[in-house]
């Protein structure tokens, strides 16, 4: 988890500009799309670009605004929030009134920051609006934000992690000028109906990645008659509670690892004793450690005290990818014969996620609904990921953090006919393909597709992208060519810097 507050100036009177490539609206438009092109004309702005915006040459294209909304949504004269809206103008000037809408993971993660999706789903956006909005909590515009402890850490035990991370949040809950409880799932999914609403679009096109997925399925029981299609990459249903999971879900993708690998002549020739080198390495780690690494960041020389609990949550990490997958019997070698630098590379990736919203979200919606007992049997398991910094500080931390109680129906089953298109990574290590199966009994009219090769999400292939864009352009299966999937592999491990030892 990684991620003050930031008040937006007015916004900008701008007479001449339209989202879709025009001066005005075209003579007879009806009148939904005219009050749509007003309300793009008076009240967005053009989008912040910075050094760091990725696809800078879209963002440019695009139009903002901030959309406010009350924190607590029972009290509607009460504090408000901004919400910053990002809208990708369809490239054709009569666009249909369903734009495709990006639903961003975490939780925490802000929509408008996968801003360069809209060059992923570019045929999608011939017809269509892609719209972008930072869920409550996520953005430079949250009024909730954790700052890093500034001691550098050489303790790396969970004991000291903990001591730190009860300092932070302390500080954090002290400073906010923000109700942690009203950061919620629940809650968010309204912003998004209030914000169609208010846009004039008839009926959203969802797409959500990971946690995105959850807030999808939300909407869709919550607004059915707002939804035309549904797209879900990595399912992250509510049912689900997460930190209950996480050691069972990484252990699974990393007996696949290992398993590939003894079917890869390349890899299992290289590294013949990896299973037993990794039992070793964590064997060795049961006892704190001593090691000697260089910041890969700053380049500085570190001495760290490191145990089996730091150990296997940084292992977890490369197992995200589908590229530091291949990386990781190179990675789990290396650092059996001393060499931390690569497994500190890859596991100190951050995420861009707002730590105090994931809070908001995990507190209330799975760390409430854990029962001791659940918990223990979990821990009971003979799991080969066993880690207690990925679980204990976030259950911790709920202990601290404010939450609500969310009504039992939130938790439910989605029962929907809306088309549902569902993706999988074969070795996802947080949301694996049971979890999307888990949510097609109450789906009618939807079908699951788990992509062999791809951990999690499954984005990067031109397979899926073109799946997805013909079903948005359908909204239905028949026209679907899911044959594709089946020309999609593992890619080769990696055996050294220099890389595998074929190419496909």
């Amino acid at each position: 988890m990684t991620a003050l507050c930031k008040i937006a100036a007015p916004l900008l009177v701008v007479s001449m500009l339209c989202l879709s490539a025009c001066s005005e609206a075209p003579d007879g438009k009806d009148e939904i799309l005219a009050n749509l092109y007003e309300k793009r004309a008076l009240e967005f702005e053009p989008c912040e670009r910075a050094s760091t915006t990725q696809a800078a040459s879209l963002v440019s294209e695009s139009r903002c605004m901030i959309f406010e909304r009350p924190e607590n949504p029972d009290l509607a004269d009460g504090r408000q929030i901004p919400l910053q809206v990002m809208v990708i103008p369809s490239l054709q000037s009569n666009p249909v009134l369903d734009p495709l809408v990006i639903l961003a993971g975490g939780p925490g993660q802000a929509a408008t920051e996968l801003a360069n999706l809209g060059l992923i789903f570019n045929k999608i956006r011939q017809a269509r609006d892609i719209l972008l909005l930072d869920q409550r909590g996520t953005g430079k515009l949250s009024p909730m934000r954790c700052a890093e402890a500034p001691e550098k850490l050489t303790d790396l035990s969970t004991r000291n992690l903990l001591k730190l991370q009860t300092k932070t949040l302390d500080t954090c809950l002290s400073e906010m000028e923000a109700d942690p409880r009203f950061y919620t799932t629940d809650i968010a999914i309204q912003d998004l109906e209030a914000l169609r609403m208010y846009l004039g679009y008839k009926q959203l096109n969802l797409w959500g990645g990971s946690y995105g997925t959850r807030v999808a399925l939300a909407f869709l029981k919550a607004y059915p008659e707002s939804v035309r299609t549904i797209i879900l990459d990595g399912v992250a249903p509510a049912a689900i509670t997460i930190p209950l999971h996480i050691e069972r879900d990484a252990s699974r993708a990393l007996e696949r690892v290992f398993e590939a690998c003894d079917a890869e002549p390349s890899c299992s020739n290289h590294y013949p004793n990896l299973r037993m080198h990794f039992d070793d390495l964590s064997a060795r780690f049961e006892k704190p450690q001593i090691i000697s690494v260089t910041d890969p960041v700053t380049g500085q020389k570190l001495t760290l005290s490191a145990d089996i609990d730091w150990l296997h949550a940084a292992l977890r990490s490369p197992l995200y990818g589908r590229m530091t997958q291949r990386l990781m019997p190179f990675i789990i070698e290396q650092a059996y014969a001393g060499h931390y630098a690569p497994l500190l590379s890859v596991s100190a990736l951050d995420g861009g996620i707002n730590s105090a919203m994931f809070l908001s979200v995990i507190c209330s919606e799975d760390v409430a609904r854990i029962s001791q007992a659940n918990f223990d049997q979990a821990q009971a398991q003979p799991y080969i990921i066993k880690s207690r910094q990925l679980n204990i500080p976030i259950i911790e931390a709920c202990k601290i953090w404010p939450s609500r109680a969310l009504p039992a129906s939130y938790f439910e089953p989605v029962v929907s006919d809306k088309p549902v298109l569902v993706f999988s990574g074969a070795s996802d290590p947080v949301t694996p393909p049971a979890w999307g199966d888990s949510i097609l009994p109450g789906l009618v009219n939807a079908q699951h597709f788990v992509v062999e090769g791809f951990a999690h999400n499954t984005l990067g292939t031109r397979c899926t992208v073109e799946m997805i864009t013909d079903f948005v352009d359908t909204a239905n299966f028949s026209a679907l060519d899911s044959s594709c999937l089946s020309n999609i592999k593992r890619r080769p491990f990696f055996i050294g810097t220099g890389g595998s030892q074929r190419h496909d």
